[in-house]
């Protein structure tokens, strides 16, 4: 890295007006709370949940974890609902209110970010569906278990 480029990007440190780009830490920590919030009731619901849980705790403490994990779908609507906001806000600070390049360069870049990681996902799913064998997982009696057995075409659907 040249001294030009590296007073440049002191520069944009020093002086983040200047940036094109707009980021707003604090939202994507409360978007990052609510993706923990919807991990951990998805959580709840399987393994601590009175109903259908594997885990069982007094009956205090299950009725405190139950009263702070009940708003799991808020949780989610609150996540869609910043996302929504974030991916707004460069078309909101452009003066013509319109996208960066255009409406397909948008989606080729949403796609090269999201689409690897996306496909390296159901790889991997696909990979754990044929190496669990359907006895473990039927022996489980939980409610994914219509799935099995899993690496089937009705189970994959």
């Amino acid at each position: 890295m040249s001294s030009i480029e590296l007073s440049q990007s002191s520069a944009e440190q020093l002086n983040p007006a200047k940036s094109t780009r707009i980021r707003l830490e604090f939202l994507d920590g409360m978007r990052g709370i609510a993706a923990l919030y919807v991990v951990w009731f998805h959580i709840y619901l399987d393994v601590i949940n009175t109903k259908s849980g594997i885990i069982k705790f007094p009956y205090l403490l299950n009725s405190i974890i139950e009263v702070f994990m009940s708003h799991g779908a808020s949780s989610v609507a609150i996540f869609i609902v910043l996302s929504g906001y974030c991916l707004m806000l460069p078309v909101a600070k452009s003066s013509d209110g319109k996208l960066r390049g255009g409406v397909v360069n948008y989606i080729k870049r949403r796609a090269r970010r999201i689409l690897p990681p996306y496909y390296a996902a159901l790889f991997f799913s696909l990979l754990l569906s044929a190496l669990v064998p359907a006895t473990l997982m039927s022996a489980t009696g939980w409610h994914w278990n219509s799935g099995q057995p899993a690496f089937t075409l009705d189970g994959i659907l």
